[in-house]
């Protein structure tokens, strides 16, 4: 199957969607679209079959490293306070496993990364000093939460303790 190669990514071309296909619908069609040769799936938040796609990938036995998966975040998940919770969610049903590859083999929470990155640059940007002053107390906020992040996934994620030990850095390599 041909790849486009993006950020270090190869990206099939092709995808299999699962649109408006039941949990059994997907158990069923996702080893035949396997043996097909299909590697890139597509799902999304709002086709709610997102679990059954990881059950069937899994049952399948196929490497995760061999899949490329994409989905959508539904509209009611697009503010700040919901966009991070609705995708980064450690459930066993969707088969989660610990990704070290991309920016997550520098730094653990690359999001917060660029988060930081982009409070701090608004105000500069701006020309505001006294912008930085709430920029502080937010960049606060999220180390406070990153903290408290990785202790729900040492304890829930498979895997997540030994990812702490290969990549170190949580937010900024060689600092933190």
């Amino acid at each position: 199957m041909q790849t486009v190669n993006a950020h270090h990514a190869a990206i099939p071309t092709l995808g299999f969607g699962v649109f408006r296909m039941s949990d059994a619908e997907v158990e069923r069609v996702i080893p035949a679209a396997l043996a097909a040769g299909f590697r890139h799936f597509d799902t999304a938040q709002i086709y709610q079959n997102e679990a059954a796609l990881g059950r069937a990938l899994q049952a399948a036995g196929v490497r995760h490293e061999d899949l490329f998966l994409t989905t959508k975040v539904w509209v009611d998940n697009y503010s700040p306070d919901k966009f991070a919770a609705s995708v980064v969610k450690i459930q066993q049903v969707r088969g989660h496993k610990v990704i070290d590859t991309g920016p997550y083999q520098y730094v653990r929470h690359p999001m917060y990364t660029s988060l930081i990155f982009r409070t701090i640059g608004t105000p500069l940007a701006l020309g505001s000093w006294w912008g930085l002053y709430p920029a502080s107390a937010l960049i606060i906020l999220v180390v406070v939460r990153i903290l408290f992040e990785e202790r729900a996934l040492s304890t829930g994620l498979e895997g997540y303790k030994g990812y702490i030990q290969r990549v170190p850095y949580r937010l900024i390599p060689l600092v933190w």
